[in-house]
């Protein structure tokens, strides 16, 4: 059926849309004339071939709406894989068209004649190899999408980005460390409605947070990296985070190792980030590289509503976590490489709030390299009523847990003084890997729910002890202990299955 329908859109598409192998142009070029009513045109090279021109003779007699250059195999994260030269005078056989897709090819540069294309709508330079863009685009007035997600050589938009009153949809790359440069006119589109990122750079020429301030209308994801370089706070007042009413997910960066370079101003850090208060609709939070010594207030507030995902990375200075236990939709949290943070106390939850549980919507719980973590206590009855999987890595220091009694999947990585596991009644699957110089594995508690109990990468392990309490153990999988060594059959009394790697 699905054939059938395949065959009767081509059917009815025929005379108006055209698929062509570029290397088998000649048999194309024959028949050309009779096809002077195209209007849409994929190249799309056969698997052996790997470099194309394209040539204007391929729409010879065409007035073409849309161009696609259609990479087969590509795969976006693996790189480039189509070689496409493009001849400097192409955009002016092309003068009709409203879309052009030059996406997962290895262009490193685009003739000026792009400006041409006065009619252009959509212009697709997803996964290039470009390090700029012809300032002739910038006459493109009806151009509505660019689109360079990916394309990770790219240095700088063009400075005559303002002219383009008519673009809705602007995508960059997402980099870890940038140094795409944004011009400040890029405040001046205000109908955009897509801004995945904004780089600050140190050039005064630069966009920088306070440029956000009429883009009012950009909805979905938007990552502003580069925070370490906003000095003075009325800057990011002016950014009037507060009024994107439509953004669903912010990520906000400072560069953890540039800030430490740079020794800056934990007060100042502080202070942009207070003023850069989300609005209560937001969907995901993630802070990287934080350097202020505490967070904001507005961090736990119980008016965003709608926050689901938080994510803490590298805030290093910070002592304490944010009171984050009132957050009535927070499903997923991540807190990692937060190196000073001591001790976790009922400030977690929220110290201040009485007769109500703490994360009352909290699904998964992951805590990475907090390695001076040696303290975690203040959980209370009622607290994390629907927590079900909880991963601790790299928490050297830490003894002990607090008891999570809906808890489904715990697993625990380097952590070798956390010997004491509280019971966990509904506990089903527990990993327990990295333990380097542990030689016998503690006594564990009763776990009378626990199915499949999981040894790794423990090096110096003698004995995993007695597990005949573990009455419902049904898989036992020890992996990566090569001292481990035990009867064969001894395993098989307390469980129905073992497996050794």
């Amino acid at each position: 059926m699905h054939d059938i329908f395949h065959e009767l859109a081509q059917s009815v598409a025929e005379k108006e849309c055209a698929v062509i192998d570029p290397f088998e142009f000649s048999k194309r070029h024959e028949t050309a004339t009779n096809h002077g009513s195209i209007r849409h045109s994929s190249l799309l090279p056969s698997l052996a071939k790997s470099n194309i021109t394209v040539e204007g003779q391929l729409f010879h007699g065409q007035d073409l709406r849309t161009l696609l250059v259609i990479e087969r195999s590509c795969n976006e994260t693996d790189g480039n894989y189509l070689y496409v030269k493009i001849p400097h005078d192409l955009f002016l056989l092309l003068e009709c068209l409203r879309a052009l897709d030059l996406s997962n090819t290895n262009i490193s540069q685009i003739p000026e004649s792009i400006g041409n294309l006065v009619h252009l709508r959509y212009l697709g330079l997803k996964n290039t190899k470009l390090k700029r863009i012809p300032e002739s685009i910038c006459g493109l007035l009806n151009l509505q999408t660019l689109d360079l997600k990916h394309s990770c050589y790219l240095t700088e938009l063009p400075r005559g980005i303002r002219y383009l009153v008519n673009l809705r949809h602007l995508e960059l790359p997402i980099m870890e460390f940038p140094s795409i440069s944004i011009p400040s006119e890029l405040e001046l589109l205000t109908n955009l409605q897509t801004l995945n990122a904004l780089y600050l750079g140190e050039n005064s020429i630069d966009c920088g947070i306070g440029g956000l301030h009429s883009l009012v209308n950009i909805s979905g994801e938007l990552l502003i990296s580069g925070l370490m370089n906003v000095r003075h706070v009325q800057d990011a007042v002016s950014a009037n985070m507060r009024g994107k009413t439509k953004l669903q997910k912010l990520v906000l960066k400072w560069w953890s190792l540039s800030a430490r370079l740079q020794h800056l101003d934990a007060q100042t850090s502080y202070m942009v980030l207070d003023n850069i208060q989300p609005q209560p609709n937001l969907e995901e939070l993630i802070l990287s590289g934080y350097y202020g010594d505490k967070f904001p207030p507005w961090l736990g507030g119980c008016h965003f509503i709608k926050l689901v995902k938080v994510v803490l990375e590298g805030c290093e200075n910070c002592c304490e976590l944010p009171s984050l236990g009132q957050l009535p939709c927070l499903k997923h949290l991540v807190i990692m490489q937060m190196e000073k943070v001591q001790v976790v106390g009922r400030e977690f939850i929220g110290q201040n709030i009485e007769h109500t549980r703490g994360f009352p919507a909290l699904e998964t719980l992951d805590i990475r390299k907090m390695y001076d973590l040696e303290i975690w206590y203040g959980v209370e009855d009622g607290d994390f009523p629907l927590l079900r999987v909880l991963n601790i890595s790299g928490c050297s220091k830490l003894r002990k847990l607090p008891r999570f009694s809906s808890l489904v999947n715990l697993k625990i990585q380097s952590c070798e003084q956390l010997f004491d596991l509280p019971v966990l009644p509904m506990l089903k699957y527990l990993k327990l890997e990295g333990f380097d110089k542990v030689m016998q594995l503690p006594q564990l508690p009763n776990l009378s729910s626990l199915e499949i109990l999981e040894v790794s990468c423990c090096k110096k392990l003698l004995s995993i002890g007695r597990l005949e309490h573990l009455v419902a153990l049904q898989l036992l999988k020890i992996s990566k202990c090569p001292m481990l060594q035990f009867a064969r059959d001894e395993p098989s009394q307390s469980c129905s299955s073992c497996a050794y790697a």
